[in-house]
């Protein structure tokens, strides 16, 4: 995810669930996400996202991802939800899931995709969106498959 640090409230930056939390949380709403995984047996998620950012694509708007699969690679994949806490001006949110505390006031903020967001990743007819990167299955696309392994030869410096 990606770190976001912008003004709310009187002035606090907003980093992590804490400051959302311990600040002025004007703007801030309790809202569900949602965002599309690989339906896997394994540990561990892989989303669909943003590719040149990295960024997991989580929306308030469940519909919004339908328009985002037109843009994947056809695989097996769920729609997953979680509680967050959403700015629905600047689309700032972070998750509040989870079991320990300490842990979850650490959570980074990040943007939620807008439909505006999308329009405008959308627009020139490139696609911004992929699978993140790791899960290697046989419904893969033969590129997909060869920029897996070539992230994984790349991290283990062969």
């Amino acid at each position: 995810m990606i770190v976001v640090l912008r003004k709310f409230g009187d002035g606090i930056m907003a980093k992590t669930l804490a400051d959302i939390i311990n600040g002025d949380q004007g703007g801030f709403e309790l809202r569900i996400g949602y965002y599309l995984e690989l339906k896997h047996t394994c540990m561990g998620c892989y989303p669909a996202i943003i590719a040149d950012q990295k960024r997991t694509i989580v929306v308030i708007e469940k519909d919004l991802l339908k328009d985002v699969a037109t843009h994947l690679t056809p695989r097996r994949s769920v729609i997953s939800s979680g509680i967050f806490y959403v700015h629905l001006t600047t689309m700032e949110a972070c998750a509040i899931s989870g079991y320990d505390l300490e842990e979850k006031m650490k959570r980074e903020v990040f943007y939620v995709l807008s439909r505006a967001e999308y329009d405008r990743l959308t627009a020139s007819g490139t696609n911004p969106f992929s699978w993140a990167p790791g899960l290697v299955g046989d419904d893969m696309s033969p590129a997909e498959l060869q920029e897996t392994l070539r992230i994984a030869a790349e991290k283990a410096n062969v």
